[in-house]
């Protein structure tokens, strides 16, 4: 796989979301970190790297005026030349990946030629951390705002919408014009399911495996209306053999969510005893017997790995993506049909410095 570029006089660019119309064309987005001297926080700019088949180059971004974090967490190409990437933005300090205490959404808007900043609603205190188009006057995008939950829908303009609570939306899925399920995190799998009108957003309730203490999702992928998977992490901390994080994968049929085994890398030897430590933070789906969730986890020598699992129609099958030195975390992955994917992210060489990574996968 050809390396992917990080931005010059940056200490770390991290890539954490990426879409891809074909095996020849992929847009990831993300942010670089940029050194502060002896000052802390370091500030940050939104960052683009573009696939054409071949290899990777950065695209050039705008950051808003006046921003100290910029920040690009999710992207989606309903044409391959045309895109939308959604995240963040803040004057007041911040350590990426989460948002400032003081933070505006950022929308921005790829042509095929140039990026530039899309005019929104005003909304303080929050930000954009996923989006999902079905077409060009179709996308929809989900975060946090003032402690509670945001959507905003794009049909030529983009419009606050209200979703229930609690808050707690990491990534949204939208197969068609009208259809829309996000997924998160609050006490227990967050489910919300987007019905076509402004404000028909309802909450869905999605089992935990059994014998967990806890369970969030990450990453959503619905190849149709009626059919999504879900990823995340389940957690264990009262059983004296088998505990930690382990990872977690559900499908919807029609309305109803069910728990699908998948494996760990591991487990390893701790001080608690037999320990997992694996989660799944993105998952693509081209149809529905055939899907992509990447992550990263430690394997039985407690070495750090970046972690593919691959839904064949019948069960999920572990893989492990090579990613060189460093600690590995994967930021989002793409699979615009049967036969390739292509998975980013970014890996730290020490406690600062880190740089981006890629990996695509075919038959």
């Amino acid at each position: 796989m050809p390396p992917t570029p990080n931005v010059p006089g940056a200490d770390d660019t991290n890539l954490y979301g990426v879409d891809c119309t074909s095996a020849n064309s992929c847009m990831a987005v993300g942010t670089a970190v940029f050194p502060a001297g002896f000052r802390e926080p370091r500030p940050s700019q939104t960052v683009a790297e573009r696939w054409d088949g071949t290899s990777w180059q950065l695209v050039p971004t705008p950051n808003p005026p006046g921003a100290f974090n910029s920040t690009l967490r999710d992207v989606s190409c309903p044409w391959e030349n045309v895109c939308f990437a959604v995240g963040y933005w803040g004057t007041v300090p911040n350590s990426p990946p989460a948002p400032p205490a003081i933070a505006r959404p950022l929308i921005e808007l790829w042509n095929g030629t140039s990026w530039s900043i899309q005019s929104g609603p005003d909304v303080p205190n929050g930000g954009l951390l996923a989006v999902s188009c079905s077409g060009l006057l179709a996308c929809t995008a989900v975060g946090n705002a003032n402690g509670g939950p945001l959507a905003e829908r794009w049909d030529g303009s983009w419009h606050v919408q209200s979703p229930p609570q609690p808050a707690g939306s990491q990534d949204v899925s939208c197969p068609l014009r009208r259809t829309c399920t996000a997924v998160g995190s609050s006490s227990a799998p967050l489910v919300e399911r987007w019905f076509g009108r402004v404000n028909s957003w309802g909450l869905q309730t999605a089992p935990e495996p059994d014998g967990v203490d806890s369970s969030s999702f990450y990453g959503v992928s619905c190849p149709d209306g009626r059919v999504c998977f879900a990823v995340g992490r389940s957690s264990t901390t009262n059983s004296s053999t088998n505990q930690g994080n382990t990872t977690l994968a559900e499908r919807r049929v029609g309305s109803t969510w069910s728990v699908m085994p998948t494996p760990n890398p591991g487990p390893y030897l701790s001080t608690f005893g037999l320990t997992f430590d694996a989660q799944l933070l993105s998952v693509s789906c081209p149809g529905r017997r055939a899907c992509h969730a990447v992550g990263w986890g430690l394997n039985s020598t407690a070495d750090f790995v970046m972690i593919d699992e691959r839904f064949d129609g019948a069960s999920w099958h572990l893989e492990t993506i090579p990613f060189g030195s460093g600690i590995p975390e994967v930021g989002g992955v793409s699979c615009p049909n049967r036969l390739f994917c292509m998975a980013v992210g970014h890996h730290f060489i020490n406690g600062i410095q880190g740089t981006t990574l890629a990996a695509k996968w075919t038959p």
